[in-house]
């Protein structure tokens, strides 16, 4: 049953998490920059940290607490939603912006996956630390 509960939280933190990023990217991107098309790469990969930054920030404290040393393979598995969506991109492309599409796939997939991922560990080896401590 323990199990289940945390497959049930991990999924319900990998919704949180791309829900934060989504609205950290879009108000980042919004609120900073003019309205340009094309968009320039400083707004598009500022928005990607943005995005990532926030996803860490909403999964972090909940990963380290419910999986403990364990909590950086969940930080992986909440990046698997955002690698699923990106690598199609990184596929044959016919698009004239191949390149800008190549590029901001891969500053998608590894910013999600390093922050949110790094930020589990950070937390979850700081908690472990702490409770040695006592």
């Amino acid at each position: 049953m323990q199990i289940v509960l945390r497959f049930v939280a991990l999924v319900v933190i990998a919704n949180a998490a791309l829900i934060a990023n989504a609205y950290a990217q879009q108000y980042w991107a919004g609120l900073l920059f003019p309205l340009a098309e094309p968009r320039p790469y400083t707004e598009m990969v500022s928005a990607a940290l943005a995005g990532a930054l926030a996803a860490a920030v909403v999964s972090a404290f909940p990963l380290a607490w419910l999986f403990r040393k364990w909590a950086w393979l969940a930080g992986l598995a909440i990046s698997l939603p955002v690698i699923a969506v990106r690598a199609p991109e990184l596929g044959a492309s016919t698009l004239p912006n191949q390149q800008v599409i190549f590029v901001m796939a891969w500053v998608e997939m590894l910013s999600y996956t390093v922050l949110v991922t790094g930020a589990a560990w950070v937390l979850a080896r700081r908690r472990a630390l702490a409770e040695n401590a006592l």
